[in-house]
This record gives structure tokens, C-alpha cells and sequence, in this order.
């Protein structure tokens, strides 16, 4: 489903797309007092067939969790930045794409492997919070 379509108070979808690991989705929305958080790592490798859903794992997330995300965000000034920027590379790498929506408002940001900065601070916080980045070794966080 379109982000921008999302029935929820604010949305956020993070795609985590390597091209030779698995690609991981992290979704977390707002629906009255409630905040959601589904993870999905799907068996393939995102440069090529993305494969199946082989992980899947849907839970509630803390007012302290969501807080500290939406945080990040501002830091990162996610809602000022451009969609792209100039150091795209044309090879291997890893996309990160985060979308938000919110207030009507719908945003995407995509980053080819960003090395340091609140951006990537950000979408580490939801790989941590989603408990991916547990079960992923350090090199191959890129």
C-alpha cells in the first residue's frame, strides 16, 4: 500500500535495500495512542531477486520509542531534506529509503550508503528498535 494512502496519524516505512543481503522493511505508524512496528527481511539480496518474506516480526512500540525515532527525525531534518543528492554511485552499495507521512504530508529520502550523519542515525534507530541490527554483523551494515 502507497504510504501516502496509510490511514494513520503518522507513518514512517524505512527500506533497507543491500546488493548482496537480504532486504529488510521497517514500518512504524501512529493510530490514536497506539504506535506499531512491523520488520520484514525477505530471504533474497537486493541487488538481485529480493526473494520471500523470511522474517517477520509486528509489535507495539512505546510512547519513549516513538518519541526518541521522531527525534531522530528532526535532528536529521528528514522533512527539509532532498529526496536525492549528487553522491549516488552507480554500483554496489546499499539503498537507504525512508518515507513519512504525516498531516497530509508525504516525504522520501534516498541515500546511497550513508557512512555517518543524523540521516543514517535515524534509520539505524529503527533496525535497533525492530531487533534486525542484532543479527547482523557490523560489515555488512553498509
Amino acid at each position: 500500500m502507497p504510504l501516502a494512502s496509510w490511514p494513520a496519524q503518522g507513518s514512517y516505512r524505512f527500506l533497507w535495500l543491500r546488493t548482496f543481503h537480504h532486504p529488510v522493511a521497517i514500518h512504524i505508524w501512529r493510530d490514536g495512542s497506539k504506535r506499531f512496528l512491523v520488520a520484514k527481511q525477505l530471504s533474497g539480496a537486493g541487488g538481485y531477486d529480493p526473494g520471500k518474506v523470511n522474517f517477520e516480526h509486528v509489535r507495539l512500540l512505546s510512547d519513549e520509542q516513538w518519541n526518541e525515532f521522531m527525534i531522530n527525525l528532526e535532528h536529521a531534518c528528514f522533512w527539509q531534506m532532498p529526496t536525492e543528492d549528487d553522491h549516488m554511485l552507480l554500483n554496489d552499495g546499499a539503498q537507504w529509503i525512508l518515507e513519512g507521512h504525516r498531516e497530509g504530508h508525504y516525504h522520501v529520502v534516498d541515500r546511497q550508503s550513508p557512512d555517518v550523519g543524523a540521516y543514517r542515525n535515524a534509520c539505524l534507530y529503527l533496525l535497533r528498535t525492530s531487533g534486525l541490527l542484532k543479527d547482523i554483523p557490523l560489515q555488512e551494515v553498509y
